[in-house]
């Protein structure tokens, strides 16, 4: 892996680099330092020649296949923590067919194998299961339960209709393990798992279930004492929210936001 793009959800941050080696390593060093990306293409929907459209997509052969993104916190922008081993990340193709589709606009979220956790131990795949789980329902506007989630995760529901392959689910042992990592290809192969799906396949029903819309600078009044006072912010539209991040300006290179905040949609409007 030669590209990289670094994605902090909440600044609208994407921020594109290079890996490097140092010319001093000999050739034992640079092939243990060397990242091997599995890009998988996920699909429900199929041509009959065996094709999907994901793998079609101008963007796919370009941008997507090229670059590895990593899903980053503000604190690890900011310098307050540090990244621990990447595992997968699974990236959301968002807006699809429309012009401005784009990785700034896409949803992402990255697994890491902390410090002090184990490959072998069941409790790393269930809380990677919980963050994916949460990911789909908030950022995407999937349930974790609907079918098209359930195919994706574990390769469940009618994986023959609509001429669609019986594809593994990113949960099994033909990724990233069914029961522990230790038992997984991925681990096996000492790769990072690139996982792309559209949003359309995840939301393949007619409700309302909008695609986010990346943060944006804004200003909100806040009311205070009986005043209002108007405060900048980063706002972003989300599929079952909407979420905005208070910017001290006179103060932002010391501690530049505020705590996230949430609004809830109606849910019936979902």
């Amino acid at each position: 892996v030669e590209r990289f793009a670094v994605c902090v959800r909440d600044y609208a941050v994407v921020m594109l680099g290079r890996s490097t080696l140092d010319s001093s390593f000999c050739v034992a060093e640079v092939q243990r330092s060397a990242i091997t990306r599995r890009v998988i293409a996920f699909s429900t929907q199929y041509r009959p020649d065996g094709t999907c459209e994901l793998s079609d997509m101008p963007r796919f052969r370009g941008e997507i296949s090229a670059v590895l993104p990593l899903a980053a916190t503000p604190d690890i922008l900011q310098g307050a923590a540090s990244l621990a081993t990447l595992v997968c990340t699974v990236q959301v193709i968002n807006h699809v067919g429309r012009e401005w589709s784009s990785a700034d606009y896409d949803s992402y979220v990255s697994l890491y194998l902390g410090s002090q956790q184990v490959a072998e131990d069941p409790a790393v795949i269930e809380q990677w299961r919980a963050e994916v789980h949460e990911f789909l329902r908030d950022q995407v506007g999937v349930l974790p339960t609907e079918e098209a989630a359930q195919r994706m995760l574990y390769g469940t529901g009618d994986a023959g209709r609509n001429g669609c392959p019986d594809i593994p689910g990113l949960f099994t042992n033909e990724f990233l393990g069914h029961t522990s990592f230790a038992s997984s290809v991925v681990y096996q192969s000492q790769s990072v798992l690139h996982w792309v799906v559209l949003s359309t396949d995840l939301k393949p029903s007619r409700n309302w279930r909008p695609d986010p819309i990346r943060a944006h600078p804004a200003e909100l009044c806040v009311e205070a004492d009986g005043t209002g006072e108007w405060r900048h912010c980063w706002i972003r539209l989300e599929p079952r929210q909407v979420t905005y991040v208070f910017l001290d300006f006179m103060e932002r290179l010391h501690q530049p936001f505020h705590a996230l905040q949430r609004v809830d949609y109606d849910e019936e409007k979902l």
